[in-house]
C-alpha cells in the first residue's frame, strides 16, 4: 500500500500504513481542507496514533485581503468544512490521546462536529482549541453577544461532549470566552 505522500506548499510528509508512527504534528504547514482530508486517511491507516496536532493551519480555507491571509468564515466562497468533517470522522473510535487544534479557523459549526467526535474517542485526555473564534467571527474579531455572528451552539455542544469523555486537560485560551460567558 501507499507508504507516504507529500502535501501542501511546504511539501509536508504524511505517512500511511506505518504502525511505528504515534504522532502526527502538522503545525504551521499552510494546510487547507484538501490536505486535511489526506491527513484523515493517514489517521485511519495508522493504528498506533496517539497525538494529532494541526495547529496554525487553515483547516476551513483562507481568503486574501490587502496582502493579508485570513481564516475563511461560513458564507464565504473559500470556506469548506469537507476536510474538517472527514478528520472528525477519522478520529472517532481511535486511540488518540491528544488533539491539537489551535488557530485553525474553528468556529461554531466546526465545534459541533468536534463535539460529536470527542465522546467516541475513549483515550483522549487533552484537547487544545486555543486561538479560534469558537463563538463566531465579526470583522476578524471574536463575535460578541448581541451581534448576529455570535453563536453559542458549538461551544455548548462541545461542553456537553466533555461531560461524557475522559478529557482531563483543555486549553481554550483566546476563543472569545469573555467574563460574561464564564
Amino acid at each position: 500500500g501507499l507508504a507516504e505522500v507529500f502535501i501542501g506548499p511546504k511539501s509536508t510528509r504524511v505517512p500511511f500504513n506505518n504502525s511505528e508512527v504515534t504522532t502526527l504534528d502538522f503545525s504551521d504547514q499552510d494546510l487547507g481542507p484538501a490536505e486535511i482530508m489526506l491527513i484523515s486517511a493517514a489517521i485511519t491507516t495508522t493504528p498506533g496514533m496517539v497525538k494529532v496536532v494541526l495547529s496554525m493551519n487553515e483547516c476551513f480555507g483562507t481568503y486574501k485581503e490587502d496582502d493579508s491571509i485570513y481564516h475563511a468564515e461560513p458564507g464565504e466562497d473559500e470556506y469548506s468544512e469537507d476536510g474538517w468533517n472527514t478528520l472528525c470522522e477519522a478520529i472517532k473510535g481511535s486511540g488518540i490521546q491528544k488533539l491539537g487544534f489551535a488557530d485553525i479557523g474553528l468556529g461554531p459549526i466546526g465545534m459541533k462536529t468536534l463535539a460529536d467526535a470527542i465522546p467516541t474517542i475513549p483515550g483522549v485526555v487533552e484537547v487544545v482549541i486555543s486561538q479560534n473564534k469558537c463563538f463566531g467571527e465579526r470583522y476578524g474579531r471574536h463575535a460578541m453577544p448581541g451581534q448576529d455572528e455570535f453563536n453559542t451552539e458549538g461551544f455548548n455542544a462541545f461542553c456537553d461532549a466533555l461531560r461524557s469523555s475522559n478529557v482531563q486537560r483543555l486549553n481554550f485560551a483566546d476563543i472569545g470566552l469573555g467574563s460574561t460567558r464564564v
